[in-house]
């Protein structure tokens, strides 16, 4: 992907592997991230492990639970970590696939357990049934589900085919993605422009400077037009 970060470019690589069982839920996987500044990678894998007793006197036999164990890399830096599964865990784009199976009705919620590729850490994916529609999709009408998906505080929207494919994808920022085939995807509809500026056509602007920054000890400030005007205050950066 191509873009501008603050003005100025950066092209950004991502590679995500993985491994599930017959319905989605992983067995284990592999995510990086490359750009000019910045070379990310995390991998974990599902395991059964044995739990023993709490007390010694207990001669009752372990019980078997699961676990997500893997390892952060940040700047050639390893981290390893390691959480309990209480249910079948997925990667947040293989939950649309997990609806395969299901037949769709308005106002179903269905929720998953995903594992975030930039923290590694679990989270829960919840997805409602928006009901029929009919898009038009390389010039041709085509029957279409819609499905609102809520994750992290943001919601996307997806439209999935009669074998659940998905064919259209309304990602937070402004960004669709559409199915096309390898040829097209690749040879059609690319520009030279100027990359999208993502930091900038997301951020809020402030019309206010600041006096010495550097010396300020607390920041101040409100936002308009969501659900009701709030003040937030916190401590800056003690280092830039």
């Amino acid at each position: 992907m191509k873009l501008q970060v603050l003005g100025t470019p950066q092209m950004i690589q991502t590679d995500v592997q993985a491994n599930t069982d017959q319905h989605y839920a992983l067995n284990d996987f592999s995510f990086g991230l490359r750009s000019a500044g910045t070379e990310f990678h995390v991998a974990g894998h599902v395991s059964l492990t044995q739990a023993s007793p709490k007390e010694e006197n207990v001669t009752t036999a372990p019980s078997a639970s699961h676990s997500l164990q893997g390892t952060l890399t940040v700047g050639g830096e390893p981290t390893p970590f390691s959480f309990a599964l209480h249910e079948p865990l997925y990667l947040p784009s293989l939950t649309q696939m997990a609806l395969q199976n299901i037949k769709l009705q308005p106002g179903d919620v269905h929720e998953f357990s995903v594992s975030n590729p930039l923290s590694g850490q679990p989270g829960t994916i919840t997805l409602t049934t928006v009901g029929p529609e009919t898009l038009a999709l390389n010039g041709k009408p085509q029957k279409v589900t819609k499905i609102a998906t809520q994750y992290a505080g943001m919601t996307a929207h997806a439209w999935l085919d009669q074998a659940g494919n998905v064919v259209k994808e309304e990602a937070p920022f402004g960004l669709v993605l559409l199915q096309e085939n390898q040829q097209t995807a690749l040879a059609h509809g690319w520009q030279d422009n100027t990359p999208l500026d993502l930091v900038t056509s997301t951020a809020i602007p402030v019309h206010t400077a600041l006096a010495h920054p550097r010396q300020l000890t607390q920041l101040r400030f409100t936002l308009n037009g969501l659900y009701e005007d709030r003040a937030f205050a916190f401590p800056p950066r003690q280092q830039y």
